[in-house]
């Protein structure tokens, strides 16, 4: 059969299509059983123009054009489809949606992982800072949504000397923050406070070999507080935070030069500490108010860490996570983080820095090494607390640096160095600012590594006095003088007894009415603390110390000089 032009020819087609429609191919099968199938209505095909039509008639379409959707005609259209930049134009959308598709997909990919990642992240910082090794959790109460939070905070900084190493944490510090009056401050309790529970005298610091939780009721009992959170700094863990950040800047108003506390020194000036620096400088109390002083250093350097970790250009969490490994928390992560806001929101400069009113004795409920501790009454503790919530910034204890006045007292002076004509120089400096110098002279020993100022209480025995033998002209004794003075001393004894017999009945009246033989002994104790503190502000040296048995003088206060010796001018 002849082609004519390159195409079948019409008989030809029309046999092909007959073939087609005969062709039993889906919906042309005839169904079984039933009547046929109605044949579908067919709309009229349009076409471009009449060749197109009457190419189609003899089943020669080749192609049928859509109608564009530019308003431009058939023509138009298939000229601007055949160019080469209109397929580029098209491959390019093509790529360009893939290219959105496959972004979009790594951007969801990504959000998921970054948000797996972050919850993953404060999981396990969370974790690294939960307690571990503490039972605090039993001893600590739930806070209530509009009461003040006290949060107890302990670390252990050991000694440069292992001899002078003690038992329990070294610093201890109560946070009592009052978001409703929007205070903040930081008390130091010196953990050689001295606690009775259960009929068990102690320090502080010892009730912690029992457990955090012995600690935390000890402090409770004391403060008569509910402690509800719990911040535990291992041993070694305060060199690692502060090396952590950075180092801590720290203003320094007196040297620290103290070889039991370690071998960094620091003149007056303000400088960034690392690790080292700052155990030596929290351990120092070498310094003019001795364990005062060093109770307010350690509180104050707690305050600059608080500021440096709120206030840190690299967010409070990125530094949280550099020191997570050094301390323990019943805290959690976000409860750390909102406190942080709310420090930024106050601002680090209105937190206050305090310590706990009363001073340091020798205690004789405790036999060793570790006798020395801080004697408080509860009752001002209490009222102490209370002024907290109505005040701000840095702040001193005034009964801790109360002094007296220096006319009201007299003073004995002891060089206890080989430092020739220390006790004298001291004496003149002293009497030239209008103190009352009763003697002076050389210690027993000169072996004293820092000035003592020694005050006298109850406690504090006098020396006892040698018995006046009357001498003939020629410096012999006189036989039955000796005799006649004991007869006389017991005369006076036996008098003395029968007036102490006929007042004891009063004396026991008196006494129901007045304080307590404790309550004596506190009035005592702080009346010696203001007499040492007077003289020790006029040295610039010195630390107070309360006479025992250790001590004998007929003075209200004995100073000794040490070899941290300064003259006075």
């Amino acid at each position: 059969m002849a082609r004519h032009g390159g195409h079948f020819s019409s008989s030809r087609s029309r046999k092909t299509s007959r073939k087609v429609e005969n062709a039993t191919i889906g919906t042309h099968v005839e169904r079984q059983g039933g009547a046929p199938r109605p044949a579908a209505q067919r709309k009229p095909a349009s076409y471009s123009n009449a060749r197109v039509a009457s190419r189609a008639s003899e089943s020669h379409l080749d192609t049928l054009m859509p109608t564009a959707t530019s308003g431009e005609d058939a023509a138009s259209y298939r000229r601007r489809s055949q160019q080469r930049r209109y397929v580029e134009s098209l491959q390019r959308k093509a790529r360009i949606r893939r290219i959105v598709t496959a972004l979009l997909a790594v951007a969801v990919v990504a959000a998921v992982a970054l948000g797996a990642g972050w919850l993953a992240f404060r999981g396990v910082l969370g974790s690294q800072m939960m307690l571990r090794d503490s039972n605090a959790a039993e001893a600590l109460s739930a806070p209530k949504s509009d009461e003040t939070v006290y949060t107890l905070v302990t670390a252990e900084l050991g000694e440069a000397a292992e001899p002078l190493a003690k038992e329990g944490p070294d610093m201890i510090l109560l946070v009592v923050e009052n978001r409703e009056s929007g205070k903040l401050a930081i008390v130091n309790i010196p953990s050689s406070l001295k606690v009775t529970v259960d009929n068990d005298t102690r320090r502080l610091a010892d009730m912690a070999a029992d457990g955090d939780a012995s600690l935390i009721s000890a402090v409770e009992s004391y403060t008569k507080l509910d402690i509800h959170h719990f911040v535990k700094v291992s041993e070694g863990g305060m060199a690692g935070i502060v090396d952590a950040l950075g180092g801590i800047d720290v203003t320094f108003e007196q040297e620290i030069d103290d070889p039991h506390a370690g071998d960094v020194y620091y003149p007056v000036g303000t400088y960034t500490v690392n690790g080292p620096g700052a155990v030596t400088y929290l351990r120092a109390n070498n310094i003019k108010m001795g364990e005062t002083d060093q109770m307010k250093n350690q509180a104050a350097f707690a305050k600059a860490i608080l500021a440096r970790l709120a206030t840190s250009e690299r967010g409070f969490t990125t530094e949280l996570e550099a020191i997570d490994e050094f301390f323990q928390t019943d805290l959690s992560l976000g409860n750390l983080e909102d406190f942080a806001r709310w420090v930024n929101e106050i601002g680090v400069e209105n937190v206050r820095t305090d310590i706990v009113p009363g001073y340091f004795t020798t205690s004789s409920d405790i036999v060793g090494v570790n006798s020395t501790m801080f004697a408080s009454k509860p009752a001002e503790f209490a009222s102490f607390i209370e002024g907290l919530e109505g005040s701000s910034g840095d702040a001193s204890q005034e009964a801790a640096t109360q002094v007296a006045d220096p006319t009201t007292f007299n003073i004995e002076v002891r060089n206890g160095t080989d430092i020739a004509g220390a006790g004298k120089t001291t004496a003149e400096a002293l009497a030239n600012q209008g103190f009352r110098i009763t003697d002076v002279g050389n210690a027993e020993q000169q072996v004293y590594d820092e000035t003592l100022v020694i005050y006298r209480t109850s406690n504090t025995p006098k020396p006892e006095k040698k018995q006046e033998v009357a001498l003939d002209e020629e410096g012999n004794p006189i036989e039955g003088a000796a005799d006649g003075a004991e007869g006389a001393e017991g005369a006076m004894t036996e008098q003395t007894g029968e007036e102490a017999g006929e007042g004891t009945g009063q004396a026991a009246s008196a006494a129901s009415q007045q304080m307590s033989k404790e309550e004596a002994l506190a009035a005592e104790r702080e009346t010696g603390v203001s007499r040492a503190n007077a003289v020790i502000n006029a040295l610039g040296i010195g630390r107070a110390v309360e006479g025992d048995m250790y001590y004998s003088f007929d003075a209200d206060v004995l100073l000794i000089i040490g070899y941290d010796y300064k003259p006075v001018v």
